[in-house]
């Protein structure tokens, strides 16, 4: 039995709603990375059915996942016997780190950091590069 509504424009299990509804979270993730806001299509839901999401209220809605992933960076810090003020890069690259109040929060905790974006598609071999540069620099 599906939950989606019987106005879903979809076949009676509701399956290309769910995959409508995915990649509409997903791109709504990357344009409130990219432009502080996004406009989600649900009309696979409901016919002219939309809603914008702000940056802020994303933030708001996850703010207890953005709270976890700031201890865990303390905590690796902390683990790793160094100090906040001895960490000088902090590497952001894809995902969550999009969202500027997370940013803001990891940069808080390390406040000597250089904030350096990766390009999501390059990250891993930039990263490794910066690392190899200050083991042979």
């Amino acid at each position: 039995m599906s939950n989606w509504p019987a106005s879903c424009r979809c076949s009676a299990t509701g399956r290309c709603g769910r995959r409508a509804l995915a990649a509409a979270s997903e791109q709504a993730k990357i344009d409130v990375a990219q432009h502080g806001q996004a406009q989600i299509d649900l009309s696979a839901l409901e016919r002219g059915l939309s809603a914008t999401l702000h940056e802020a209220d994303a933030a708001a809605a996850i703010e207890t996942d953005l709270a976890r992933i700031v201890q865990a960076a303390r905590e690796t810090a902390l683990l790793a016997n160094v100090a906040p003020a001895a960490v000088e890069v902090l590497y952001f690259t894809g995902g969550s780190t999009g969202l500027t109040p997370l940013v803001d929060r990891i940069a808080a905790c390390f406040p000597a950091a250089q904030r350096v974006r990766g390009d999501r598609y390059a990250s891993v071999a930039q990263g490794l590069g910066l690392h190899a540069r200050a083991l042979f620099d």
